[in-house]
């Protein structure tokens, strides 16, 4: 099966047993030889990001997988790149921050993580959440070998019982699994990104373009953007009521054009936006 387009199905389905070492450098790079990912290296940076996850969940870190590498599991060959893992931590900030470098500090492996930038920042007018941002160098025999960026945020929105259980590459562990939120979160965060009055880059209008033809759960979705909208009133200047509704004035970051060929569509903003709209009103 043709996996270009689909790194993570990919590397779900790749077979660690054909691979004559048990490195997992040398791993890596016979997933990403045989899956041939277009662009080049989306393997190889997924399978690092999914890397770190394991790590933190053997070393015991409380976290909950969202964003990108959810959005991989359902959009198949319509998922953008994914460059970071987004997480949600419902404990302070600085103390995940000590041990992400404690887990660094013990870490026996085949790579060298270098801790390059850190940042933690309060609520304000461009976030309406506590947020957090890891950017790790990665060396492999002392040489650059990627990069893994952890964006997160703390909040006590998501509801834990929505966890899911989600398979992760057996090139990492057999049977590695980690926890993260239902398709139906990563899709609320979406749809109030395009609706509210914030200006938000074009991935969000696009990712829920593919999500939206998913079979979701339409009660978990509507919880979700009712908490989320709340969430956010406790830190606006005037409270906003949900209204599901792409704005003639919104405004979106970002090239349109670009982001949407990288997802595999050949589709107008405005075409787009219309049959969103479409949808929203259907919810």
């Amino acid at each position: 099966m043709d996996y270009r387009f689909r790194p993570l199905d990919g590397l779900i389905s790749f077979n660690k047993k054909d691979i004559d070492s048990d490195d997992l450098v040398a791993s890596f790079s016979c997933a990403q030889e045989e899956i041939n990912s277009q662009p080049a290296g989306r393997v190889t940076e997924l399978a690092l990001l999914f890397y770190f996850i394991y790590l933190m969940k053997e070393k015991g870190l409380s976290f909950i997988v969202k964003g990108g590498i959810i959005g991989n599991y359902y959009l198949k060959e319509h998922v953008r790149v994914t460059h970071d893992a987004d997480i949600i931590i419902t404990g302070d900030i600085e103390k995940f921050y000590v041990e992400i470098q404690e887990l660094i500090s013990n870490y026996n492996g085949p790579f060298e993580f270098i801790i390059n930038y850190y940042e933690h920042k309060l609520p304000d007018n461009n976030y309406y959440y506590e947020t957090f941002n890891i950017q790790i160098e990665v060396k492999y025999q002392n040489e650059h070998y990627g990069q893994i960026i952890i964006d997160g945020i703390t909040n006590s929105v998501f509801d834990e019982k929505d966890k899911i259980n989600y398979p992760g590459p057996s090139i990492i562990s057999e049977g590695f699994r980690f926890e993260g939120v239902p398709i139906e979160y990563v899709m609320a965060e979406k749809v109030i990104a395009i609706t509210n009055e914030l200006v938000r880059p074009y991935k969000h209008l696009i990712d829920l373009y593919g999500l939206m033809k998913a079979d979701i759960n339409y009660s978990l979705l509507k919880k979700y953007l009712k908490l989320i909208n709340d969430n956010d009133n406790k830190y606006r200047k005037e409270k906003r009521d949900l209204i599901l509704e792409i704005r003639e004035d919104k405004k979106f970051l970002g090239n349109y054009l670009l982001t949407c060929l990288q997802a595999g569509y050949q589709i107008t903003l405005e075409e787009m936006k219309k049959e969103i709209n479409d949808w929203l009103k259907s919810i």
